[in-house]
């Protein structure tokens, strides 16, 4: 009942409208591509004031390509505009707390803030041209510690005195000894006793420096000397200020990047930009971990060599296909660690140890590591490791310890599935369970108890969970039945604010008790009367069965106008980025799409909209189906749908078209270049069309690189598939686009000419990059897609 009565509340819509002789009831191009604003002015990116008595949240301002930032009384459910003067001081924050939680600081447009809680009273601390970041609160003492400038300070709450608490230098340590001198140094001082006596001179203020350093406890502990040739990545440091962990590394090396033109510019003439680099053509750096002891006055590379696994190969298979390579391949690998990215980086509250995680450079490993320092070399102990075939998630790596330091939990997919698990100091636990996702994690103010968005009621559905660490206990705090997009924990620890979607409405926002049986509380209505009046059709949420044994989610469109036709046209709609879920119950990404699929119901077609194997919300397994095969599993599914919508949905199979911007622009382009039985048209929106040809970050993950892996780019690339292509294609992509560039469509262009291929057409837009902006441009691209189904599905294919 209490779900029923939320969704009422939500999604409620006006009666809608329709016009005489009109067969898509009043949703048109032109309305759909219109400005977004016709929709309503949503709050987007809410946060809590830092009384907790109001909510804050931006807002666009009509017809403006700015945003309002507003606050809306909790009391008396007024809104107001902040001022430009207002925006800074009260701007989303994070807020370190003390112990006891009586105090907390924060760094707020580059300055500091103290606020103590039971006073009421908070101070701002900083007033600098130079950036003050990451405070926190030093124990034992009263003093905030921060960074600014690349250094570490410590500023007292008792006497405002401000020191640095060490000197730490990407370096090589002087060398006093003249190891390189040559004979024509050692000439000069033997011929003139004026360089000698002058040398000794020199040689012995340096040493009344040492000396009178040494003498002075007030002097900054350092230098010291890291090396030279690295740069500063990321740090921590314990809560005492004692112990500053530091990770470095070489710069990125240098490589050729790819130049994009533009052609429409402001002053006529043509100019042209670098973009990003291509895949495999730079390796990134190992990094370093080195500890500091600000106490001792010393310092160490933390040996991460020891790791368990790390000199493993899981490339070898690869390397054994490269007979003539194989052998040197071999013995490189059995000695060498592999290289590692370091990250989530803290100190245990209250001790020395500290906690963080590397993650092997080829992706493939991901260790949480334990070091404590002690009298002797600090050791890092591998706690956890979690390992793949495929690709570590990116997205299941987050993890803290507890304010009180109990215990440090983590994301990990080690049991197929995104869950929490803690390390408690010895040992690793798994938290939640089951066949489904968690995501977007944080702690309340009671130590221990976290709050995360899951998709435990079902795939399509997020709501709010809160999960003990103290008896790894799990309830749901929210029943939406729809997405909570976003939360917020207020500062008392007693409410959360929501962002709250459903398929047909932007987020509004809630505010709800910490408390599973509350009732949330609605803040905001957004929707404008013209679209709430439209009448969108409502999707059937479906579970498709593939090939395989297992099914995937869609989401059909149809609409029965008791015609007389036997048979109907379908279009599959593929998303984009591959790794993303798009089949929720929320306001989807590609809300234009949502819209055009309505008006493609009503004009007599049946429309699948599917979460394919790469997407996301369904496990690892389902995430890396694709590895060294992108466009294989995908297909598989796309076909399977296709069949699906023929015997259920009384789809001509012959009848079939397919469309999807970026990654599903790939998947179309290959849908009708390796299945053109299936699909007999094919909408590709700044589609990549050779792998080898994107950035590295993304694709080495999934097919390693073109120069070690070449077979798994040749069987993922359509542009390798062009000979199969019989007709229907359509290609849009803009020219700025500095994500895919248009010379993957370009380059496929040159293809299909040289094959002599027919009918098919590209649609350049000189003035739009990856997503598009102009209304025009949108209208004008979508004109084109609903002239290629009309054209090319409206009858029997011959």
């Amino acid at each position: 009942m209490k779900q029923a009565i939320i969704a009422l509340l939500l999604f409620c819509a006006l009666p809608s409208f329709s016009q005489p002789g009109d067969d898509t009831h009043g949703i048109t191009l032109e309305k759909i591509m219109s400005d977004p604003d016709w929709i309503g002015l949503f709050p987007e990116r809410s946060y809590w004031s830092d009384d907790g008595g109001s909510v804050m949240f931006y807002r666009d301002q009509p017809g403006k390509d700015i945003e309002n930032l507003v606050e809306l009384d909790l009391e008396t459910n007024q809104e107001r505009v902040v001022g430009d003067a207002e925006r800074s001081a009260m701007a989303q924050t994070r807020w370190g707390y003390n112990r006891a939680r009586t105090m907390r600081v924060c760094s707020r447009g580059g300055d500091l803030f103290l606020d103590d809680i039971a006073a009421g009273d908070t101070v701002r601390l900083t007033r600098t041209t130079q950036s003050e970041s990451s405070p926190f609160f030093v124990s034992g003492s009263r003093a905030i510690g921060y960074v600014s400038g690349g250094n570490w300070y410590v500023l007292s709450l008792d006497d405002a005195s401000l020191r640095q608490l060490a000197d730490i230098r990407f370096e090589d340590e002087p060398n006093d000894e003249d190891d390189d001198e040559g004979y024509l140094d050692e000439q000069q001082e033997r011929l003139f006793s004026t360089i000698a006596e002058r040398r000794q001179r020199d040689q012995d203020r340096e040493e009344l420096r040492d000396r009178v350093r040494e003498a002075n406890e007030s002097d900054v502990p350092g230098p010291f000397y890291l090396g030279k040739g690295i740069e500063r990545r990321s740090h921590a440091v314990s809560d005492d200020g004692r112990f500053i962990a530091v990770v470095a590394s070489k710069p990125w090396p240098d490589a050729e990047r790819d130049t994009m033109p533009a052609y429409v510019t402001e002053d006529g003439y043509v100019s042209s930009s670098r973009v990003r680099h291509k895949v495999g053509v730079r390796d990134a750096p190992a990094e370093r971990l080195f500890l500091v002891d600000t106490v001792g006055e010393s310092w160490s590379e933390i040996d991460l060599s020891g790791l368990p696994g790390v000199t493993d190969d899981p490339l070898a298979f690869l390397r054994e296909q490269k007979s003539d390579e194989a052998e040197n391949a071999e013995d490189e690998t059995e000695l060498k660690p592999r290289a590692m990215g370091l990250s989530w980086l803290a100190f245990r509250p209250g001790s020395h140890t500290l906690v963080f995680q590397a993650r092997s450079r080829d992706n493939k490993d991901r260790w949480i590591v334990s070091v404590v320092p002690g009298e002797d070399e600090a050791v890092a102990e591998s706690v956890f490791r979690e390992s793949t075939d495929g690709w570590i998630n990116w997205r299941s790596t987050a993890g803290s310890w507890a304010s009180d330091g109990s215990v440090y939990w983590f994301l990990s997919e080690t049991s197929g599935y995104s869950h929490i698990h803690a390390y408690d100091g010895s040992s690793v636990r798994q938290v939640t369970s089951g066949e489904h996702e968690y995501w977007d994690v944080a702690e309340t103010t009671a130590p221990g108890i976290l709050c995360a968005r899951t998709n435990s009621p079902d795939p399509s559905i997020y709501e709010v969970a809160r999960i003990s660490l103290i008896d790894d206990s799990v309830e749901l705090l929210t029943e939406f039945g729809s997405v909570v997009e976003r939360f917020r924990i207020s500062p008392d620890g007693n409410d959360l604010l929501l962002e709250v979607s459903t398929n047909d409405h932007p987020s509004e926002l809630f505010v709800q008790k910490m408390d599973p049986l509350a009732e949330p509380r609605r803040l905001t209505r957004s929707v404008t009367d013209a679209f709430a009046r439209m009448p969108w059709i409502e999707p059937e949420y479906v579970d498709i069965p593939t090939r395989n044994g297992n099914t995937i989610r869609g989401r059909i469109y149809s609409f029965d106008s008791g015609g007389s036709e036997e048979t109907k046209p379908a279009v599959i709609f593929v998303h984009g980025a591959g790794y993303t879920q798009n089949i929720d119950r929320g306001w989807p990404y590609y809300f234009r799409e949502m819209m055009f699929h309505s008006m493609l119901a009503y004009k007599g077609y049946v429309v699948a909209d599917i979460d394919f194997r790469a997407s996301a919300g369904y496990g690892r397994e389902f995430r890396e189906a694709i590895y060294r095969h992108m466009g294989g599993p995908e297909i598989e599914d796309m076909v399977d749908t296709a069949d699906w919508l023929a015997g259920t949905y009384s789809v001509d199979p012959t009848r079939v078209g397919t469309y999807g911007g970026s990654y599903g622009g790939f998947l179309a382009i290959m849908a009708v270049f390796k299945e053109p039985s299936a699909f007999n048209a094919a909408a590709a929106l700044r589609p990549v069309t050779d792998w080898a040809h994107y950035n590295h970050g993304y694709t080495s993950n999934i097919l390693n690189t073109p120069e070690f892996d070449p077979e798994a780019y040749e069987r993922s690339s359509p542009i390798e598939f062009a000979e199969g292509f019989e007709g229907g294609l359509l290609i849009c992509h803009g020219m700025l686009d500095d994500n895919v560039l248009v010379q993957d469509t370009i380059r496929l262009q040159q293809r299909l000419i040289e094959l002599e291929k027919q009918d098919w057409e590209v649609a350049l837009y000189p003035m739009e990059g990856h997503g598009f902006v102009e209304p025009s441009a949108w209208l004008d691209e979508y004109r084109r897609i609903f002239k290629l189904f009309e054209t090319r599905l409206r009858t029997h294919k011959e």
